[in-house]
């Protein structure tokens, strides 16, 4: 046991992407077991996967944890799904009947359970995944098993159309990820859209500063852009894009921009109270629907006050933190400018 331990961590063979089948029957015949998990993921492809899966698991039991773990998680990617939960369920069992190796293996069972959990909805067998979600939600995680639950946890409020929960952990899987590729761009497209259609979600402006964020698709990116800034008028001009990219959702887009489009109305005011005719006035709200509008705003907490009606006014004390247009801030970086020469001139005078 002691040697296959110093064989598993600490006389690793260098590895690289030449490899061959026979580099892994020659680390299997001289029982290099880490090396065997390390050379899989460089040269598995879907002409030798078959081959592959054969001796992973002809000494299964010889792995050490974490590098059967990784391995396992790499090979998935190239079987199809059922086969591919067949491969995790057995390296799950694996790991729990391993007599060579003593420790804490949390991780690497709960890395390869969140995993099966993705491939189980793939395979439309999800009745038991979300209260999987809940279970792991109350463990302590690494970063890549964080970020894999976070993937899990969209994939699954996605099929069921809960698009708040949804946002929520699509904007965290994306938000940990260091590296962008071909399918992050398609998760940050997916994240534009929900958040979109979320009736809850108004955090645009960390939404739109995501790495990567402005290749999306580019009439996506201008109807994001413009319900952040509450540009009700590009978003009245672009209705018919609006039903293509939105379909049957797209008001409660064009109703996201005219709160947002309240929101800077109510920064726009030195006192803290608007009336209703500077609101129908600016966005065109009549005055049957004012009331149902405001109070809708007080239920998503974007404003808080209360209504005068007897004289047609909103009274507010606290709104969410807006998004500042390109002009403001080029105002406020201006004025911040300013303030600095004058300190400068200030403590020059001093001396």
């Amino acid at each position: 046991m002691l040697i296959n331990f110093f064989i598993e961590f600490y006389t690793p063979m260098s590895t690289n992407k030449n490899q061959s089948i026979e580099d892994i029957l020659d680390l299997k015949e001289n029982r290099m077991w880490f090396d065997i998990c390390k050379s899989i993921p460089l040269i598995i492809n879907n002409q030798n996967a078959d081959e592959i899966w054969n001796i992973f698991f002809e000494n299964i039991l010889q792995y050490h944890p974490s590098s059967l773990t990784e391995a396992a998680l790499h090979m998935s990617e190239f079987y199809s799904t059922e086969k591919s939960i067949e491969l995790i369920s057995k390296s799950l069992v694996a790991i729990n009947d391993s007599q060579m190796y003593t420790g804490n293996f949390k991780m690497e069972i709960m890395h390869l359970e969140i995993k099966k959990c993705i491939l189980l909805i793939e395979a439309g067998k999800f009745d038991d995944v979300e209260s999987k979600i809940f279970e792991f939600k109350r463990i302590e995680m690494d970063i890549e098993v964080y970020k894999l639950y976070n993937f899990l946890a969209f994939k699954y409020y996605e099929i069921t159309n809960n698009y708040e929960y949804c946002v929520r952990y699509i904007y965290e899987y994306l938000k940990i990820s260091s590296n962008l590729c071909s399918s992050d761009m398609s998760l940050l497209e997916l994240f534009a859209k929900y958040s979109l259609v979320s009736k809850n979600f108004f955090n645009f402006v960390e939404g739109s500063s995501l790495r990567g964020f402005n290749k999306i698709n580019e009439d996506l990116y201008r109807a994001y852009i413009a319900v952040q800034e509450g540009n009700i008028e590009l978003i009245n001009k672009h209705k018919d894009m609006l039903d293509v990219i939105f379909g049957k959702k797209c008001y409660i887009v064009r109703e996201k921009a005219y709160f947002i489009a309240l929101i800077n109305l109510c920064f726009k005011q030195e006192d803290r109270f608007l009336s209703f005719a500077i609101i129908q006035d600016e966005l065109g709200i009549s005055e049957d629907e004012i009331y149902g509008f405001l109070l809708k705003a007080f239920g998503l907490g974007l404003v808080k006050g209360w209504i005068d009606g007897y004289n047609k006014i909103l009274h507010f004390n606290t709104i969410i933190p807006r998004c500042l247009p390109k002009d403001e801030l080029i105002k406020m970086k201006n004025k911040v400018m300013e303030w600095k020469n004058k300190v400068r001139q200030a403590i020059s005078m001093i001396e």
